[in-house]
């Protein structure tokens, strides 16, 4: 049967998505292939999830446009039901977007606003929803701190490549604290942490951001870099906070030979001006600085380096374990929680360990000893992830 050009073109376009995503090229996506977890201005919060805040949160979402979707506009967001907090959360959004997947595979744009009330975290870089929530409903440990917003945003975001995206918008949102609501857990374990109050009040606050990059096979012996650049200005707005942050992070994925590869994480913060506790920088635990409390560390100012080596196929274990990967890594973290603004060597925080992942780099055991004694101790932690680390 003859094709119609038209109909030639649309199958090509089709085949250079599907590769283009095959070989993680395509920057934002929402899928497994891109290391950020963040996108844009937005951060899609699934609609089944459990924490300790808001309990077991049933509901249903609808994401955002992906670039290599074929809509030219959607209404977006995310409604669900939150037990422990006697209270419906949700986010109600629409997007338009100037290109077209099958006629644009590089520079595109899209516009979009939503409003929302719902439950948020500065924390979704370290793990994610997905694996917070059996986290929490297995073991009783959640990686997250949580405070509730409600408000609009308006935004635009644009692909310039394949390998380059930006995006800047306006929000305006009032804050306010929640509190640790939930004991469950299937198997046990210590008490939640307590969720830390926030400084309640309107914030009204510009965004920017710039991320980019390429990696390819993400999920099991990646390669490529990425990078992340997020800039918020509330100074001057009008609203009850006035402050400037930055934010900024870098990851770098090496093949040192077939079966071995170097993976390396840079990530730095700064706030000035009157900063809240909700925009302020905090490290330690899962997703940053392994061996010590969550979140443990806090400031204004902050640097994060991580580094793994991975042997991707591991000698006879890996004839009885698939996809085996024995990795050795190592953190280290500085916040000025001192007092003192200006970096020094004597208050960053160390920590070493090695692991084993299985179904590429998905499933992993680490164990990793903390070098300092900031008052926890020195006994090494044993963490299940489900999640790579960066």
């Amino acid at each position: 049967m003859e094709q119609k050009p038209s109909e030639i073109r649309y199958s090509l376009a089709q085949q250079c998505t599907l590769a283009f995503s095959r070989r993680g090229l395509l920057v934002g996506e929402f899928t497994y292939s891109w290391p950020f977890h963040e996108h844009a201005l937005y951060r899609p919060i699934p609609a089944l999830r459990y924490n300790r805040v808001e309990g077991i949160v049933l509901g249903f979402r609808r994401l955002p446009i992906e670039w290599s979707s074929y809509d030219r506009g959607r209404i977006y967001g995310q409604v669900g039901y939150a037990f422990s907090l006697d209270d419906v959360r949700y986010e109600i959004g629409a997007e338009t977007r100037w290109g077209r997947a099958d006629r644009n595979d590089h520079f595109d744009i899209k516009f979009g606003g939503a409003y929302r009330k719902n439950t948020a975290t500065r924390d979704l870089w370290k793990s994610s929803w997905s694996e917070n929530t059996l986290a929490a409903g297995l073991f009783r440990h959640d990686f997250f701190d949580y405070y509730e917003i409600e408000g609009w945003t308006a935004y635009v975001v644009g692909r310039l490549t394949p390998y380059v995206q930006f995006s800047a918008g306006y929000r305006e949102d009032e804050y306010r604290s929640l509190k640790k609501e939930s004991s469950w857990s299937l198997f046990g374990g210590d008490p939640f942490r307590i969720n830390p109050a926030i400084d309640p009040g309107t914030m009204r606050s510009i965004v920017v951001s710039v991320e980019g990059g390429s990696v390819h096979a993400f999920g099991y012996s990646p390669e490529g870099m990425a990078f992340r650049l997020e800039a918020e200005f509330a100074e001057g707005m009008g609203g009850d906070f006035s402050f400037t942050r930055y934010l900024g992070d870098l990851r770098s994925y090496v093949r040192l030979s077939r079966d071995s590869g170097l993976s390396l994480r840079l990530r730095t913060g700064y706030a000035d001006g009157e900063v809240p506790l909700q925009k302020a920088f905090t490290l330690g635990g899962v997703g940053s600085i392994r061996a010590y409390p969550q979140n443990v560390f806090f400031g204004t100012r902050m640097l994060l380096v991580n580094a793994e080596y991975a042997l991707y196929n591991a000698g006879l274990l890996d004839d009885i374990f698939d996809d085996m990967t024995l990795f050795g890594l190592f953190d280290a973290g500085w916040t000025n929680s001192s007092g003192k603004d200006s970096f020094g060597f004597d208050d960053v925080v160390p920590a070493a360990g090695f692991g084993i992942a299985l179904d590429n780099r998905h499933v992993r055991l680490e164990m990793t000893w903390p070098f300092k004694n900031t008052g926890t101790g020195t006994e090494p932690t044993l963490w299940l992830r489900l999640n790579p680390t960066f």
